[in-house]
């Protein structure tokens, strides 16, 4: 007997279904306020009863103070001083622990274009057209229902303008709380030469801009233009001392200092800022180790310390993933040399960082850590893309996203080139890249560039170079040197060279 049937023989059961969400007593509201958000829209659709208790906006306040867990992140690269965007958007999940992540790159296929995520806030998405594009827009999604509205590029503004979007579905309890606000941020010069940050404010309940009365002098730049909400204030990390703070309410900027100034360390830290718990945290990870400091009074910049760890109880505590932590995390001296640890973003006591060419996830509360992906494999599906952007506006990083197979000769060269002629030093990451491309059987060369990485650019090789070198040498049957180099690699080695050796004997 099929659903439909056994549904038409019994309807009073279907009476009773229906009329669940108009019971006198808190039970189905209770139930169902405890079940994760993203099964609400499905949820409506089982019965009227139900669509007006979850539609309710009593249930909707209630369903949006919740703290929902992670669920991932989104990851765009994009090229330093090329004028083309790069289309691909990586949304990397959180939650399978012990294994690596699975990547999905069609979360925004619903738009009618490819695009560049600006900034995102509560399931809210603020995108922009990737260019070169002649009619650009900008687009507010939500990418778990697809929904979307379009919005008109404004002649004042500049690709390369800093966005923010503040969006508190529980602030309205009257059901209004579809209402955002876009922020611009500006760093103009007074009259009297002196720096300082406008602000512009868009609002979804005029549908136009507004300049913000009044202006922030500071001499600093904004650090990686991302913008993190949190209570009615949104937050901007400068390459100074100090965090750009803006209530979107009120309409009021200050500054606020970081706990440990810049003066206090020997090389270069990595900082970023994000929220957990309803408050901003600064995590940095420098000499002294990984800090994480949550915010306890904005107007007089009081931080308290939350987590502390130095760098050699992380590596004790991960050996797994980490080696040679503080020469790597130290070495940075300049700003113009690639850092060997990027904090990423910082959510709910989740920070996602990319260790050398590895993108990890450490829970602070838990003391984990988790491989989610390799850099090479977010950047698989775009190689072919983007392969006409022009060499000159290639820097060492983004030419290692070119050492694919298809890519072998190009890559050789843009090494040979910018050894040879001063374009810029290679680094641990330019140096994984060309290891890479010489996989194509080209193993006196890999040892030529391998030797060189230490003796000619001062760079001491990581497990990915091993890996790769590993990889060239089980290509061309050298099975003695393959395990000899693996024992003699300055750290545990891994599982993958392991496997790549025992690949090589397969095939050998």
């Amino acid at each position: 007997m099929s659903f439909a049937k056994r549904k038409r023989d019994n309807p009073s059961s279907s009476r009773e279904l229906g009329n669940l969400g108009e019971l006198n007593n808190d039970i189905p509201f209770d139930v169902l306020s405890r079940l994760p958000t993203k099964y609400m829209p499905r949820l409506k659709c089982v019965c009227k009863g139900w669509n007006r208790l979850i539609s309710d906006p009593i249930f909707m306040k209630v369903q949006s103070q919740k703290r929902e867990p992670v669920s991932g992140f989104i990851f765009q690269q994009r090229y330093r001083w090329c004028g083309e965007d790069i289309p691909t958007v990586t949304y990397i999940p959180v939650g399978k622990q012990d294994a690596e992540a699975e990547l999905f790159q069609t979360v925004f296929d619903f738009l009618p274009e490819h695009v560049v995520v600006l900034s995102s806030c509560n399931g809210l998405v603020f995108c922009r057209s990737c260019f070169p594009k002649v009619d650009p827009c900008f687009y507010i999604c939500n990418p778990l229902n697809h929904e979307w509205i379009r919005l008109e590029w404004d002649e004042e503004t500049n690709r390369e303008d800093t966005f923010a979007l503040a969006f508190d579905p529980c602030k309205d309890i009257l059901g209004t709380s579809a209402k955002f606000k876009l922020v611009k941020v500006k760093q103009v010069e007074t009259e009297a030469d002196v720096s300082c940050f406008s602000i512009d404010m868009y609002t979804s309940d005029t549908g136009a801009w507004k300049k913000s009365v009044g202006i922030c002098k500071c001499n600093s730049n904004l650090y990686e233009n991302r913008g993190v909400f949190v209570e009615g204030v949104l937050h901007w990390l400068t390459d100074g001392d100090e965090i750009l703070t803006f209530h979107v309410e009120i309409d009021l900027t200050w500054l606020v200092s970081v706990p440990l100034p810049a003066d206090e360390f020997s090389s270069i830290p990595e900082a970023c800022i994000g929220d957990s718990d309803g408050k901003l945290h600064y995590i940095i990870v420098s000499q002294y180790g990984l800090q994480v400091w949550c915010i306890e009074d904005y107007f007089e910049s009081r931080w308290s310390l939350k987590i502390s760890k130095t760098l050699e109880e992380l590596e004790e505590q991960h050996t797994q993933l980490l080696y040679n932590f503080r020469q790597r995390v130290t070495q940075r001296l300049s700003v113009e040399m690639e850092p060997w640890v990027d904090l990423l973003a910082f959510k709910d006591g989740y920070l996602l960082m990319r260790v050398s060419l590895k993108i990890m996830l450490y829970n602070i509360d838990t003391n984990t850590m988790q491989l989610l992906c390799s850099d090479s494999k977010l950047d698989e599906v775009w190689t072919v893309e983007t392969s006409s952007c022009s060499m000159k506006c290639l820097n060492d990083y983004d030419f290692w996203l070119y050492a694919t197979w298809a890519f072998q000769p190009s890559s050789l060269f843009l090494f040979f080139l910018h050894d040879k002629n001063g374009i810029s030093r290679p680094n641990e990451f330019s140096s994984v890249s060309v290891l890479q491309a010489c996989r194509g059987m080209l193993s006196d060369e890999a040892w030529g560039y391998f030797s060189s990485m230490t003796t000619d650019h001062g760079i001491y090789p990581g497990e990915d170079h091993y890996v790769h070198m590993v990889h060239v040498l089980g290509r061309a049957g050298h099975i003695k040197e393959v395990e000899e180099l693996i024992l003699s690699m300055p750290f545990q080695p891994g599982a993958s060279a392991w496997q790549t050796l025992l690949n090589a004997c397969q095939v050998h």
